[in-house]
């Protein structure tokens, strides 16, 4: 029964140490793809933010089209 434990351990430790590579691929994947098509401003804290205080994502978004406004607004003049 011991020696049986022993096999099932060593083979759910090679698996794990096999799937670490292709873990990691995937992370490096999501990660590129996530600040290609992310905004252009903004703090790479902001997902945690948002979650933290969901109304944040709104107060942001607020100030970014009182930006917008603001340099349309100087533009025209």
């Amino acid at each position: 029964m011991l020696l049986i434990s022993w096999i099932i351990g060593l083979l759910a430790l090679l698996a794990t140490v096999a799937a670490l590579p292709w873990l990691c691929a995937g992370l490096m994947r999501s990660m590129r793809e996530h600040w290609r098509n992310s905004s252009a401003g903004g703090s790479a804290f902001n997902p945690l933010l948002e979650f933290v205080q969901p109304r944040s994502a709104h107060v942001v978004e607020v100030r970014e089209q009182r930006m917008q406004e603001d340099g349309e607004g100087g533009a025209a003049d």
